[in-house]
């Protein structure tokens, strides 16, 4: 006899389950109680906190609820549902029979959060090009710019920036994101005609020369529509298609894919103390409205990816809690794109100029794809092209 602890990871346990040599038929139902998966309900009415512990001890998972809700020493309590799939299976079916509203509405947000589990399979579509997240993706930053944080000045020419995108190509980018607006905190906009000045000559070079995924990194109908027309294919825009009132249509016209981004205020004053109650939940509320927002104008489901906005509009404690949590955007079931890149963040954590901040840089991108991020927007390609590359191929984070 031979005893060991085996990896609780979902790709090595699922193998390590089959290999007992099970009925292939219960793999799906041992699946189900495998993986814990940590739901939060703030704001719960303290009677139905109790219930809902209670509840979740009986379905033989566990619940943490307010120390003083128990003695009702408290009106209400933010509650932690602690289960694995097949624990709320069971919760799901006793909350409902309680015939409570409030436990009611809590089942249907637990059967969605369980159930919508973002599929590695899917293949996103824009514009006559397919990109599956079957495996890792990499954005490569294009900056025509003079004053980004870390690239500003570097690929102010056409030429500059064709070279730096036939680069990143041949390191291994799946999608070049070429913008013509730094930014960065405390930025300033430029004119329309500066950024199209800027940007659509290299678009145009791009679009024949390379058969690659072209983004552009805008707010601005205008400038949106402008690259489309030479030959783009996603609209990454920080502002969550909040900035431009045009924008949504203007994507959907063109069957382009766009990144929604979530940012709080502007490039200019974002960074001026912002504050949050419960920075997961409020972005998953943004997001939400965000999403429907652009199905409302006919972009699809399949062309659409979702970016928490490192550094936009958020403090480092922000930052931090939104890498850990990456997985709680699984919900809408649209790939993650993360990206932190010689950012601020990575200066808070090791003090480190911008030219210093790779190594920290790919810290925080393993930890990101670790945590469910399918696409990573990075300046430095071959290096987490090789950092992907290896994680995805021993199946460690899957």
């Amino acid at each position: 006899m031979r005893i060991y602890r085996i990896s609780r990871e979902k790709k090595s346990l699922s193998d390590a389950v089959a290999s007992v040599g099970c009925d292939t038929a219960a793999l799906p139902v041992f699946a189900k109680k495998t993986e814990i998966i940590p739901i939060m309900a703030r704001g719960i009415k303290q009677s139905v906190a109790v219930i809902i512990k209670q509840e979740m001890i009986s379905s033989k998972g566990d619940a943490v609820i307010h120390r003083e809700a128990i003695t009702a020493g408290v009106e209400k309590s933010d509650v932690i549902l602690l289960g694995t799939v097949s624990v709320y299976e069971d919760f799901i079916r006793k909350a409902r029979a309680q015939g409570y509203p409030t436990l009611t509405g809590l089942a249907d947000e637990i059967e969605r959060i369980t159930a919508r589990e973002f599929d590695t399979g899917k293949t996103l579509q824009f514009r006559g090009k397919t990109l599956t997240m079957d495996k890792p993706r990499i954005m490569g930053i294009v900056n025509i710019t003079p004053d980004s944080f870390y690239d500003g000045g570097r690929y102010n020419g056409t030429v500059e920036a064709i070279e730096r995108c036939r680069e990143m190509i041949k390191q291994g980018a799946d999608i070049v994101d070429i913008g013509g607006e730094s930014t960065r905190p405390g930025s300033e906009p430029v004119s329309v005609e500066h950024e199209l000045d800027r940007v659509i000559p290299v678009i145009e070079l791009a679009a024949k020369e390379f058969d690659t995924i072209i983004s552009v990194d805008t707010y601005k109908s205008q400038v949106a529509e402008a690259a489309l027309k030479a030959g783009a294919h996603i609209i990454n825009d920080i502002s969550g298609l909040g900035f431009d009132n045009a924008m949504p249509e203007v994507i959907a016209r063109y069957h382009a894919g766009a990144v929604i981004m979530h940012i709080k205020g502007t490039p200019k004053d974002m960074q001026k103390d912002p504050e949050y109650e419960d920075v997961i939940g409020e972005m998953n509320e943004y997001f939400a409205e965000r999403i429907a927002l652009a199905m409302k104008h006919g972009i699809p489901e399949n062309g659409l990816m979702i970016d928490p906005g490192i550094g936009f509009g958020k403090k480092l404690e922000h930052n931090i809690a939104i890498i850990a949590n990456l997985e709680a955007f699984k919900i809408h079931s649209l790939p993650i794109a993360a990206g932190v890149s010689r950012k601020s963040m990575v200066g808070m954590l090791l003090d480190r100029d911008p030219e210093q901040r790779l190594w920290g840089t790919l810290g925080i991108h393993s930890l990101a794809y670790h945590n469910g991020a399918n696409i990573i927007r990075v300046h430095d390609v071959r290096e987490h092209y090789d950092m992907l590359n290896i994680l995805n191929n021993m199946k460690i984070y899957s």
